[in-house]
């Protein structure tokens, strides 16, 4: 500590309560062994992630509208794979969820709980 040359900086840390922000409940039900859930937000960006679990509770999420798609995790690496076309591999599947209504968003606003949403595949 003494003698340091590095420059003190400080950063604003934005803290996450529960009155402004969303809670979303999954209910996997699958047949696959190995498979990724994900959040996405509108400019398909991966908010959370999960592997491999089929309760799930997404806490602290953001208030905006979200996508939820699995991925079929046929190696069980933890992570989409690209196709191989020289060994003629194909991409893992990806699978994205649709409400009743066939709609592929799920709009979250702050204070609310949503859920459980059924995810079959």
């Amino acid at each position: 500590v003494e003698n340091d040359t590095t420059k003190r900086f400080s950063i604003k840390l934005k803290l996450l309560d529960a009155p402004s922000t969303a809670i979303l409940i999954l209910d996997v039900q699958t047949q696959q062994p190995h498979f990724i859930i994900q959040l996405g937000n509108g400019s398909n960006k991966v908010v959370q992630q999960v592997v491999d679990q089929t309760k799930i509770t997404f806490k602290f999420l953001t208030p905006e509208v979200l996508k939820i798609r699995a991925i079929i995790d046929t190696n069980a690496n933890g992570v989409w794979d690209t196709a191989i076309y020289p060994k003629n591999r194909e991409p893992e599947k990806i699978i994205y969820y649709k409400n009743s209504e066939g709609k592929g968003e799920t709009p979250l606003r702050a204070n609310w709980e949503v859920g459980p949403l059924v995810f079959k595949f």
